[in-house]
């Protein structure tokens, strides 16, 4: 078998796992968003309110879901695996790489820790970003919500304080590469080979000429336990 069609295989089986994923997170079975009553997620999500913690990890985990599976079609199609034509692109797919890594290390930072307080407050951050996000979009259309940003922010911040008194959290902007570090940390991949992949991927989206020098030095695989590998050419 060629180099190119060992490739090609490994594309698939990456591939493969994704209508499993797709069907569970479509609603075709019992629903998974819901945390089992008494376990630490549920009690996660007393603490948080309107913000729960399995909502947010559950929100991130079905976006990062839909943009697999839309690379998906978009390299392979949605044919017949063994009749397929690859459809490769300069950087269009890379775009769409870059959203799972994000999503996808985002519901890991969610979970990952073994601490309640981590967990809550981290919840609570992705909270206050998308406030201060949606201000920005709603000043863009001149339409202000019936709250404003700063009532928003204190709302959160009142849940942070009954939740986790001794907290220090400032609310600031929240940034993806500690998410993406610690997400991917969390995973088979690493921190240090998430964070190049997302950097790589969020730079050929923006069509940075450097990004796409440095994504040649490197070539991305699975290696014979089925775990990505990342190595320099």
């Amino acid at each position: 078998m060629s180099e190119s069609e060992q490739q090609h295989v490994q594309l698939l089986a990456l591939f493969n796992v994704v209508p499993h994923w797709v069907w569970r997170v479509s609603g075709e079975e019992p629903s998974e968003s819901e945390p089992k009553s008494g376990s630490s997620l549920a009690d996660d999500d007393q603490l948080t309110g309107k913000y729960p913690v399995s909502g947010g990890a559950w929100h991130h985990i079905t976006v990062a879901v839909d943009h697999f599976n839309t690379l998906r079609a978009a390299t392979v199609g949605r044919g017949d695996h063994e009749n397929l034509t690859l459809l490769p692109f300069l950087s269009g797919q890379y775009t769409l790489l870059r959203a799972v890594i994000e999503n996808a290390c985002t519901a890991l930072w969610l979970l990952e820790s073994p601490s309640q307080s981590d967990r809550v407050l981290r919840r609570l951050e992705l909270a206050a970003n998308d406030i201060r996000n949606d201000e920005l979009y709603r000043a863009l259309i001149n339409r202000p919500g019936r709250k404003t940003k700063e009532q928003l922010l204190a709302e959160v911040r009142t849940i942070a304080n009954a939740a986790v008194p001794a907290h220090r959290s400032k609310f600031e902007k929240l940034g993806y590469k500690e998410i993406v570090s610690v997400g991917g940390a969390a995973s088979t991949i690493g921190g240090d080979r998430a964070v190049f992949l997302w950097r790589s991927c969020s730079g050929l989206a923006h069509g940075d000429g450097g990004a796409l020098l440095h994504a040649s030095d490197h070539e991305f695989g699975m290696g014979d336990d089925g775990t990505p590998t990342l190595s320099a050419c």
